[in-house]
């Protein structure tokens, strides 16, 4: 434990721990809604993307595949600050955990499968829709 944490006392020790605990939980809920309006947002681009009745034009129609893409890539992005962000604030509050006496956070079981962790099945499906947006633009560039 460095010398500046030593220095503190339990009081603050034990405010950051119930701040990191708070910004922990925030951030890990904040990925479930953004899931949640990212899915929205993509079902209004597929209405307009894979439209069978000819109500948008070429443009509109290629405008929001491209769209799809692009606001995939902006919530993938938002996926990982929030993947990073609960990661930080978990090893925060391990850390203090050591100086409080704590063990919530440092007696967690490990996981027995790492490939199913949230932040990579969450990758895998983040790559399969950018794959599935390009091949679209791609498909869709060919076939005028």
């Amino acid at each position: 434990m460095d010398k500046q944490k030593q220095k503190r006392s339990q009081a603050d020790l034990s405010q950051e721990y119930v701040d990191a605990s708070q910004n922990y939980r925030h951030y890990s809920n904040l990925r479930f809604a953004i899931f949640t309006i990212y899915f929205a947002v993509i079902a209004g681009i597929i209405v307009i993307a894979f439209n069978n009745d000819n109500r948008f034009t070429p443009y509109a129609i290629q405008s929001a595949k491209i769209g799809g893409l692009l606001i995939t890539l902006v919530f993938w992005n938002y996926q990982e600050r929030a993947s990073m962000m609960t990661t930080h604030f978990a090893k925060v509050a391990k850390e203090l955990e050591h100086s409080l006496g704590y063990n919530q956070y440092s007696t967690r079981p490990k996981t027995y499968f790492p490939i199913l962790e949230a932040k990579y099945i969450t990758r895998i499906l983040f790559t399969s829709l950018t794959v599935f947006w390009i091949y679209t633009i791609c498909v869709s560039m060919t076939n005028r």
